[in-house]
């Protein structure tokens, strides 16, 4: 499409008539057809000058309209002009204000290239076509002569509606599904098989996904929607690469895959009770951006319903009881031993966790709370873990002078060698059951036991006990000698101080 000129345009400070020989066109026009957010967007327009004077081109593509609010007139629109990009009369290429940030990330670009019979072609790309670009676009071509003063003046100018654009946002057509719907109950062991898929992507548009697992702590929380902690199970990110939550040991057990497009995959291949929860896929889409990089905020992210994972656990049933190894009585150096005993009733292998945990002494004043009723010891004051021994056997030391061993099926031992005053307290064993899963792996059962407390004290040695009327005897004979020698020296007449001095002697020696 051309425009015929037959303009000429005179200028008081050039005597010379320059006729007006600029042309505009373009190839392809806008369609109504809306354009899916994210998409690509390619605008040409061609412009020539044919002129024997040295004249200077410049070429701007903009927009109006395009939905912008007014804050003045409630649900009404403004019409605006805004400049999208320009090749300057000096070949520089300028972004508009609004554009600047997306012309620096690379998302909007602007070159010339030659066209035929002499024409420039000037090609404009937009990456990644957001909901404000929505609007009436245009390219507006202008001829500049330079001036003897060297200012630059405008001579001619054509402008071209290209077409309007609608942009199909995707908030409107994106949507994230879990599946199985609703509730899935598993026994322990069992593998579990979770699929995210996300429907309403564009097939043009080359979008890069981050897909999430998220997990809630408990199966009833669904109802409300706010119980427990949501924590990331896995993730895939937009480049391909998988990684796990908080439980790395999943990374072993477990997998996440994209089955095909739009479509992915959770699998635990054998699911234990702490798995079980409130399952979401969450998606965050980066339209029209493959590989965005991790300051790029995404264009949304929605989740999917949630889906309940409830694992059977087989009934289990424990109880701990802790008491204090006879022998002599305990004295600073002895070897503290205390014994814990539990019971298990359940079906199938299992193993028992025990865990030692030492209150200090509570002082003889009792502790009450504002409505006067005892505290609990646990509640005034924390204990301090001493030893564990693990499920497998492995034990958990937190001194080189304690020792933790397992006697038989169900008696645990705690030995803490060279006992001191530290080591006094209230002593309570915490017992844990592990059960096995059809494949042969270990999980928490969640079954627990807290035991009675143990009372440790520390008596004096024989040693430390002699010790104590020697200190008072000599105490005691030092004092009496210095009375009778102050008495003497007053009631008696003088004596010549070598007697005073053997009397003193005497005394000395008669003292233990």
């Amino acid at each position: 499409m051309k425009f015929p000129c037959s303009i000429f345009l005179l200028f008081f400070r050039h005597p010379t008539v320059i006729p007006d020989s600029l042309q505009i066109s373009y190839t392809r026009s806008l369609t109504s057809q809306p354009v899916p957010e994210g998409a690509e967007l390619t605008l040409t327009c061609s412009s020539s000058i044919q002129s024997e004077q040295l004249t200077h081109l410049s070429i701007t593509f903009g927009k109006r309209g395009g939905g912008e609010r007014s804050d003045s007139e409630a649900g009404g629109e403004v019409s605006t002009i805004r400049e999208i990009i320009s090749i300057d009369k000096l070949l520089g290429v300028v972004p508009g204000p609004f554009y600047k940030k997306r012309y620096d990330d690379g998302e909007i670009t602007l070159e010339k290239r030659n066209g035929e019979g002499g024409q420039g072609l000037f090609v404009m790309k937009m990456k990644a076509v957001q909901p404000s670009d929505a609007g009436s676009f245009f390219c507006e071509a202008s001829q500049w002569i330079r001036d003897p003063d060297r200012t630059w003046q405008r001579i001619a100018q054509r402008t071209l509606d290209i077409g309007n654009l609608t942009v199909q946002q995707l908030v409107e057509s994106l949507d994230v599904a879990s599946s199985p719907r609703g509730e899935v109950t598993l026994q322990v062991g069992s593998p579990l098989i979770l699929t995210c898929e996300v429907l309403g992507l564009a097939s043009d548009v080359n979008s890069g996904l981050l897909v999430q697992w998220m997990k809630r702590g408990s199966v009833s929380s669904d109802v409300v929607g706010t119980r427990g902690v949501e924590v990331e199970v896995a993730r895939m990110s937009p480049d391909g690469i998988v990684s796990w939550g908080d439980d790395l040991s999943r990374g072993s057990g477990g997998s996440l895959e994209k089955v095909s497009e739009g479509k992915y995959s959770l699998k635990l291949f054998s699911a234990r009770p702490a798995d079980s929860g409130v399952y979401r896929c969450v998606v965050s889409v980066y339209a029209g951006r493959k590989n965005p990089s991790p300051s790029t905020p995404a264009t949304l992210t929605q989740r999917s319903e949630g889906v309940a994972v409830n694992l059977k656990t087989k009934d289990v049933l424990v109880s701990a009881v802790a008491r204090l190894s006879r022998g002599p009585l305990l004295k600073r150096g002895s070897t503290i031993t205390l014994i814990c005993n539990t019971t298990v009733t359940t079906t199938g292998p299992v193993q028992v966790q025990v865990q030692w945990l030492r209150w200090p002494i509570p002082e003889p004043v009792i502790t009450r709370n504002s409505g006067g009723v005892p505290l609990d010891l646990e509640a005034v004051t924390q204990p301090k873990p001493i030893a564990t021994l693990m499920y497998n056997g492995v034990a958990n030391i937190n001194h080189s002078e304690i020792s933790i061993d397992r006697l038989s099926a169900n008696s645990y031992r705690l030995r803490i060698h060279m006992a001191t005053e530290e080591d006094q307290g209230l002593y309570g064993c915490h017992a844990e059951v592990w059960g096995q899963d059809p494949h042969g792996g270990w999980y928490d059962t969640g079954a627990r036991s807290v035991s009675n407390l143990v009372t440790v004290y520390l008596y004096a040695r024989a040693a430390d006990l002699l010790l104590i009327p020697l200190v008072v005897g000599v105490s005691s004979a030092l004092f009496v000698g210095i009375v009778i020698i102050a008495t003497l020296q007053r009631i008696l007449p003088p004596f010549p101080h070598a007697l005073v001095a053997d009397i003193r002697f005497v005394f000395n020696l008669c003292s233990p």
